[in-house]
């Protein structure tokens, strides 16, 4: 059984063509543009949403205040120390909070 296509070139370098033509072919920047603005859109909105009760979520006082955090996510287990790490875990008051935030 013969891997060379009708055309003469074999299925490796007809992958190889479709691969350089994707990423290597001219082409227009307007839809990237336009993802990046949707993108940079939709992370205002969520940052303006939750500007109001920031300190409500990651406050020192809020929904899951740090030392419950570390009790009920990391536990005894220093494996899962980094595992769900955030900015807002070292932060040591809610003016840090709030200025990372802003």
């Amino acid at each position: 059984m013969s891997t060379v296509r009708s055309s003469g070139m074999s299925h490796w370098e007809e992958l190889s063509d479709c691969w350089n033509r994707f990423w290597f072919a001219p082409a227009s920047p307007l839809p990237l543009c336009a993802l990046r603005i949707g993108v940079g859109a939709c992370l205002v909105l969520y940052l303006l949403v939750l500007s109001p009760d920031v300190l409500v979520w990651m406050g020192m006082q809020g929904m899951v205040p740090p030392e419950l955090y570390q009790q009920l996510v990391l536990g005894s287990d220093p494996v899962n120390r980094y595992a769900y790490w955030s900015i807002f875990n070292v932060l040591p008051s809610n003016a840090l909070v709030l200025a990372v935030h802003y």
